[in-house]
């Protein structure tokens, strides 16, 4: 507000004033980043305001809006202290609002890391319990087999012995658990015991001592 002229009205003393079109945009900068920190819940971020967003109506300037949001938020006691001890109208707005646009970016990104740690873990449960419901069909059908349980852990652990390179052991692996979902009366299942079993068979750290002597090599085929 800007004040133009005072005079004496009986008991009270008036003024008229005008509001300040600078206020008026802070306060419209304030509401905007305000009504922000509300997700689709209809329920404010924790880590902006203590309480809920105010109606945007209830406040006529920027000074009244700012006094409000500053013991609302949710920082030190001091830095409200700070805001709230200043007389300057445009930066005690400025400081709301810079408070305001940092809480809600600190919010965003906790949200984000939320929703997506909520996205693998529901993944893998969906994963396991697939699996868990393919092997009671097989059962039912009478397809699955302890048996074939048990060689996929054999196969696994010679892998492991083997220690083939870290591309071919994923390859390997992936190839390992289509067995959970493959009968073992199935041909497919045995290429794929076939192929398991030749890339453990294969002497990935076996390396032979060879001799790169020319010389030699061509006494030899002269014989």
């Amino acid at each position: 507000m800007c004040w133009l002229s005072y005079k004496d009205c009986a008991v009270f003393l008036c003024a008229k004033s005008s509001r300040l079109l600078r206020s008026c945009a802070r306060k419209s900068i304030c509401r905007t980043r305000f009504r922000r920190q509300k997700p689709r819940s209809g329920k404010p971020h924790s880590g902006i305001c203590g309480t809920r967003p105010p109606n945007s109506s209830s406040f006529d300037d920027a000074e009244q809006l700012a006094d409000f949001l500053a013991p609302n938020l949710n920082i030190d006691v001091a830095e409200k202290q700070a805001i709230l001890e200043e007389l300057d109208v445009e930066k005690r707005v400025r400081a709301v609002q810079k408070h305001i646009s940092a809480q809600l970016e600190i919010a965003e990104i906790q949200q984000r890391l939320q929703r997506d740690v909520a996205s693998q873990f529901s993944d893998a449960q969906r994963r396991a319990y697939l699996r868990s419901q393919i092997k009671a069909i097989q059962r039912e059908l009478g397809e699955a087999e302890a048996g074939s349980e048990e060689q996929a852990q054999q196969l696994r652990k010679r892998l492991e012995e083997a220690n083939p390179p870290e591309a071919v052991m994923k390859q390997a692996e992936r190839e390992l658990k289509r067995l959970d979902f493959i009968p073992s009366a199935s041909p497919e299942f045995s290429v794929i015991v076939s192929y398991i079993e030749i890339i453990a068979d294969l002497p990935w750290n076996n390396l032979s001592k060879d001799n790169l002597d020319l010389d030699q090599a061509q006494q030899i085929l002269d014989r």
